[in-house]
């Protein structure tokens, strides 16, 4: 994810200090919210008892210590911000901001809250209440619009922002057509994250724009890289995930990151510490938008029975709970859970907390993904659907990397089925290539007992993208 310049910010510091708002620069541990009637933020003046009756740019002047801050005008969240400045509408690639056009607001007065988080996990809330004209005050409980576009600042803001539109996503503000692999373990080790980065290119080159990564990794390399208050991510998985996400991002790609593995050792000590521990996991990637969070893997699994005395993933009520852990950490971050059992799916799916319903097939009715999904849109689903996990489970046992003909219609099938529904991605799954020691992320051969490989899959998806 590209850092974006600041070229306005000393002029705008400068007028700060002449308003008697202090610098971003030199602030100091009392921010304040600041506006101005251009784009760049020059001429600023605190906002807090202003009469407005204008298009303004509204931001956040905080101190150095600020990670991100999360905006709310007239109680209705706006947006996220993680650099500065902290503006209430976002801003462009050279630091101008997005204004607010006051007119959408009505005559009145009204109020901007900004919740700070801290570098070091602190939270506080700056606010102000200015005023639109000189009218009567409006019932607070009139909805605000969403604004319009600000005439002097053309386009949106990049930074490979994954995001939910409708049943699909966008990347950037342009749609993403989602198609994945999964690449479970790869933080296991150095190495195993080099080996996946090294594959990036040629996914791509094949349409495949997202890899699945678990910060419990996968069955033969599992581990639990969380302390046991689940406060504490292991330094070495964390520097691996910012790599594989960053690289990703460089290349339009996106990174599909689980939380919880059924498998893995779950040493947490209670349920406090894991929900410590998805406030952790969110926590660690705030800075990345190309990622959208999975609670857990196949959150029905029987897999968890032996930590529900602590929490019970297997209950979708329990998943919703930590789906909106995560909204409160990262109220735009695209997260959302699934397993392979059709009735909770359809509890979690059906959720406000669930941007996206990560589900699995199975093997039985749902080992189709092209019945699960239909299903699922019938139940009431209306979010993007993502088979996380083709039913590659039944492949294991077989020769690695060799697919005969029944094998391969079957993943046939899945690619055509995704192709043709808009609101439906599919994750490869092949449990002997990927996740059988020594893990194998590269493409391999054309998928023969002579060459053997996944190469096939790969050229399956190119060929079905370009309408092949």
């Amino acid at each position: 994810m590209s850092l974006r310049t600041r070229p306005l910010v000393l002029v705008a510091a400068l007028g700060l200090l002449l308003a008697g708002v202090s610098p971003a620069a030199g602030a100091g541990p009392d921010p304040v919210l600041a506006w101005s009637a251009r784009a760049d933020m020059a001429g600023p003046r605190p906002l807090d008892g202003a009469t407005l009756d204008e298009h303004v740019a509204v931001w956040l002047d905080g101190d150095r210590d600020v990670a991100t801050v999360t905006f709310a005008l007239d109680g209705r969240t706006t947006r996220t911000e993680r650099m500065a400045p902290f503006t209430l509408l976002g801003d462009d690639k050279a630091g101008r901001a997005y204004r607010l056009d006051t007119a959408d607001l009505g005559a009145g007065p009204h109020d901007v809250r900004a919740t700070v988080t801290t570098r070091t996990g602190e939270r506080r809330t700056v606010t102000a209440t200015f005023r639109v004209g000189d009218a009567a005050p409006v019932p607070p409980t009139r909805p605000v619009p969403p604004p319009r576009p600000d005439p002097e600042v053309p386009g949106p803001a990049g930074d490979d922002v994954l995001a939910v539109r409708g049943e699909g996503f966008t990347l950037d503000g342009r749609p993403f057509d989602m198609w994945g692999v999964r690449t479970a373990s790869a933080t296991v080790s150095d190495a195993q994250t080099e080996h996946l980065v090294a594959q990036l290119d040629d996914y791509r080159a094949h349409g495949v724009n997202t890899v699945a990564v678990y910060w419990m990794g996968s069955r033969s390399a599992n581990h639990n890289p969380f302390s046991s208050d689940g406060r504490r991510l292991d330094p070495d998985h964390v520097r691996r995930m910012v790599r594989i996400v960053e690289e990703a991002a460089d290349r339009d790609m996106v990174v599909l990151v689980g939380i919880f593995y059924q498998a893995a050792p779950f040493t947490f000590r209670d349920a406090d510490a894991v929900r410590a521990a998805v406030r952790t996991a969110t926590t660690a990637l705030l800075p990345h938008r190309n990622v959208v969070l999975n609670i857990a893997n196949e959150q029905n699994s029987e897999g968890y029975r032996d930590s529900e005395d602590v929490y019970d993933l297997r209950d979708p009520a329990r998943v919703v709970e930590l789906l909106r852990i995560v909204h409160e950490v990262d109220p735009e971050r695209v997260a959302g859970a699934g397993g392979y059992d059709r009735a909770r799916n359809v509890a979690i799916g059906r959720s406000p907390e669930a941007d996206v319903l990560l589900f699995d097939t199975g093997d039985a009715a749902d080992r189709v993904q092209l019945s699960a999904y239909r299903a699922y849109r019938a139940a009431g689903i209306d979010t993007p659907m993502v088979n996380v996990e083709q039913y590659g489970g039944y492949t294991n046992g077989r020769p690695r990397g060799v697919f005969d003909a029944d094998l391969r219609a079957e993943y046939r099938g899945e690619v055509a089925s995704a192709a043709a529904e808009p609101g439906l991605s599919t994750f490869f799954h092949n449990g002997p290539w990927f996740q059988v020691l020594p893990m194998r992320y590269d493409l391999g051969g054309a998928g023969t007992a002579e060459d053997p490989g996944v190469r096939w899959y790969f050229e399956l998806v190119r060929a079905a993208r370009a309408g092949g």
